[in-house]
């Protein structure tokens, strides 16, 4: 017979109980047995968790005093572990603090010497500046008593209004070669920042910034007086209330541009400017920012007239080391590649003119401190065809035009013609004849009114052969020159304007003259004289010189000829 048991459970042992069975529950005896066990293995249980307290207890203070320690030890900028480290540090911590007060004292003493080394040169810097200023009024101040030319102070505080959009040339600082003092102090700095362990490169960064803005800063006023001297040079110099407004524009726009000619870091200018291949990304990356001291590409154009030192005063120029010369002096790219329509001009002739000739790569190279510039003749006297669109192309460029006597000049292209065996008019006509039919249309004032009404007087100087070639004035013209172009006007070394592309030259004598009946040359006088004297207004109007000096020049030029007509009327024109 089956019965049905209820288990119960008690003291760990299992106790079976039926229904109706007669089985009873464990005695005392049994009870006391298994509470013995229990005991034990609740004092087990205890002891365990008491050790496993104790060794967290443990492991976290040895956590917390490593973690102070550490702290100490960063605070104190040592190491702070075991008895070798200690000792060591009881032994020679003494001396080790003793050789860093040592070294903190000679890093601050050449820090006080680099400090000084660059206060002189700035101090000398600007000595160097007020000299050459005093030196440059001076030579004005005499020209102006030789020549007579009054100068009107208040004059050059006139500025004129510059054209929106316009972005003025700024001047560029040539570097000069530190000082054999600052390199020595540089480099002392130099090994006990490499000694100390600290900071070496932004020192030595930061001293030659300093010493960069100690060279740069005597270009800003470099040659006023070379400015003065233009105008007191005459009609030849960029002189009067341009020049000055065009001096005061240069400046001004330097301050104006970012600063660091460091040339750490290219200009956004220059990131502009190195994927141009055409006028038009030329004209706009010329509205990008430029760091003081950065040309504009290209930066200049001597327009002409031939015959009148153009090549002359090309070769003098690319002598200088912030200039680079282009790959020919006289490209014609406007007249001939683009037919007098700068606009116009055929995208790949853009590109070869760009790369070929102007030698865009070589200015990036340079960072564009350096200029670039060409020389083409023909564009001055096809002024009324492209001044307007060159002005569109090229907002920013500075234009030079040199005039020389009309007859003189006429003759002597004449006679460049004859020597080269090309187009002249002496293989049709006789000498008076050729003379008498193209004089009136090569005169000089409408195609140089279309430049004037193009461009502001401040960006054009215009020079007068006459002038710029007297042995006196020479050095004062070429200063001007390049105080014009934002040039360092002491350089190159060499002051005197190279004699190029001369008949004398090509010929090996001196030419014999041209022979002329007096009365011609009378006749031709008066063909010219209209447009001479209306440039000599336009060179007072416009602030270029005086007006007066300049028609001097042109009428002694005309007097000396006739001297020297015999007196059976026979003259040998020069």
């Amino acid at each position: 017979m089956l019965h049905r048991s209820t288990s119960v459970a008690q003291n760990g042992a299992q106790w079976h109980r039926a229904r109706h069975g007669a089985t009873s529950w464990p005695s005392d005896a049994a009870a006391g047995a298994g509470g013995g066990k229990r005991s034990r293995l609740k004092s087990r249980a205890t002891i365990t968790a008491a050790v496993l307290a104790l060794a967290v207890v443990y492991s976290f203070a040895i956590f917390n005093a490593g973690m102070q320690a550490a702290q100490h030890t960063e605070a104190q900028g040592g190491i702070l572990p075991g008895k070798r480290h200690r000792k060591l540090e009881h032994n020679g911590g003494a001396q080790l603090q003793t050789q860093q007060a040592v070294l903190a004292a000679a890093k601050e003493e050449v820090q006080q010497q680099l400090q000084q080394v660059q206060q002189q040169q700035l101090q000398g810097a600007t000595g160097v500046e007020q000299q050459q200023q005093q030196q440059g009024q001076d030579s004005a101040n005499e020209l102006n008593v030789q020549l007579g030319i009054a100068t009107d102070p208040g004059e050059q505080q006139q500025q004129p209004q510059q054209e929106q959009g316009q972005q003025p040339q700024d001047k560029q600082p040539l570097p000069s070669p530190p000082s054999q003092e600052s390199d020595q102090a540089e480099s002392k700095l130099a090994a006990a920042e490499d000694a100390a362990g600290s900071g070496e490169e932004e020192a030595q960064g930061t001293a030659g910034a300093v010493a960069e803005d100690a060279a740069s800063g005597s270009e800003q006023n470099d040659a006023a007086g070379g400015t003065q001297g233009a105008a007191a040079v005459a009609p030849a110099a960029a002189s009067g209330p341009a020049r000055a407004a065009g001096q005061q524009s240069d400046n001004s726009t330097a301050g104006e541009l970012e600063s660091g000619g460091s040339g750490r870091r290219k200009s956004p200018y220059q990131r502009a400017l190195e994927n141009c291949q055409t006028l038009a990304c030329l004209k706009e990356a010329a509205k990008q920012k430029r760091y003081r001291g950065q040309f504009l590409f290209p930066h200049f154009l001597i327009i002409g007239w031939q015959k009148c030192a153009t090549t002359s005063l090309f070769h003098h120029l690319k002598d200088h080391p912030a200039v680079l010369t282009p790959s020919e002096k006289e490209p014609e790219f406007f007249s001939y590649d683009c037919q007098y329509d700068p606009e116009a001009c055929p995208l790949e002739m853009q590109k070869e003119y760009i790369e070929e000739t102007l030698h865009l790569n070589r200015v990036l190279r340079h960072n564009t401190y350096r200029l670039a510039f060409e020389g083409s003749t023909h564009y001055a006297r096809e002024g009324v065809r492209m001044a307007k669109g060159l002005r569109r192309v090229f907002p920013w460029v500075k234009l030079i035009a040199s005039m020389r006597e009309p007859i003189s000049r006429y003759l002597s292209m004449l006679g460049h013609n004859l020597d080269k065996n090309t187009y002249t008019c002496l293989r049709k006509h006789d000498l008076f004849e050729c003379l008498e039919l193209e004089l009136p249309w090569n005169n000089y004032t409408a195609p140089f009114m279309a430049w004037l009404e193009a461009y502001p007087p401040e960006q054009i100087m215009l020079l007068q052969y006459e002038s710029l070639t007297a042995p006196e004035y020479e050095k004062q013209h070429l200063q001007a020159v390049k105080t014009f172009l934002g040039l360092d006007p002491a350089l190159p070394a060499s002051a005197e304007l190279p004699h190029s592309n001369t008949r004398a030259a090509r010929l090996g004598q001196e030419p014999e003259g041209w022979t002329m009946e007096r009365w011609q040359y009378e006749r031709l006088v008066e063909i010219v004289r209209p447009d001479a004297q209306s440039i000599a207004n336009i060179v007072t109007q416009y602030g270029f010189g005086d007006g007066q000096v300049w028609m001097a020049n042109w009428e002694a030029a005309w007097q000396a000829n006739l001297d020297a007509c015999g007196p059976d009327g026979k003259c040998t024109i020069h």
